[in-house]
């Protein structure tokens, strides 16, 4: 077996940083509200905060592995975050595997990357959208409207636990979406990224 990890611990300084920019391989237990005054809230424990401020439309704020730190596939990834999304109707979020370039602007709903296997909120949306595409192909898209638990929406404006699973099963591989805990989506169509395809997060 071949096991690689990416791992933060939260137990450490507090800082607050605006995310005005492109961050590569750092990491947030919390977000703010746009502000830069920590704040407590109960069930976080606000470590580390990252405040996203308001920027001009189109303006990309990156936090992941800027196509330093990649893997594929046949490896068996996981990624797990904790995350909201806003309700600002110029609010675009993708959060799981992908082969976008640290510096892509998401300005679009649809086709954001090459290869992907992401959760997404679109510019409207209030629900999490399940997404995977291969080599510029069609994708295949899940909106997760009534698939957490008790039937419920996944919508956006809450914290959610995100999980994305690649296993390398199957003729096309298997894509599975997890939110806090409940299986809300498989995919394994040819829209999965190939066994060998070199995908950051």
């Amino acid at each position: 077996s071949s096991w690689d990890m990416v791992q933060a611990d939260f137990m450490g300084s507090q800082p607050t940083l605006t995310a005005d920019g492109i961050a590569q391989n750092l990491h947030f237990d919390e977000v703010s509200n746009g502000s830069l005054t920590p704040t407590s809230v109960a069930g976080y424990s606000g470590i580390v905060r990252m405040a996203v401020v308001t920027a001009a439309a189109n303006v990309s704020n990156w936090l992941g592995s800027g196509g330093a730190l990649q893997t594929q596939r046949s490896l068996n990834p996981v990624f797990e975050a904790r995350m909201q999304g806003d309700a600002n109707t110029d609010h675009r979020v993708i959060a799981g595997f992908h082969t976008a370039a640290i510096n892509t602007t998401i300005a679009a709903d649809t086709n954001n990357t090459t290869n992907e296997a992401f959760f997404r909120k679109t510019a409207a949306g209030t629900n999490w959208e399940a997404v995977t595409r291969n080599a510029s192909g069609a994708e295949n898209i899940t909106t997760l409207a009534t698939a957490c638990a008790g039937g419920t929406a996944c919508t956006t404006s809450v914290m959610r636990i995100l999980r994305v699973e690649l296993e390398d099963t199957g003729a096309n591989g298997t894509v599975r979406f997890f939110v806090d805990g409940t299986l809300v989506a498989t995919h394994t169509t040819t829209a999965v990224p190939a066994a060998a395809t070199r995908i950051g997060y």
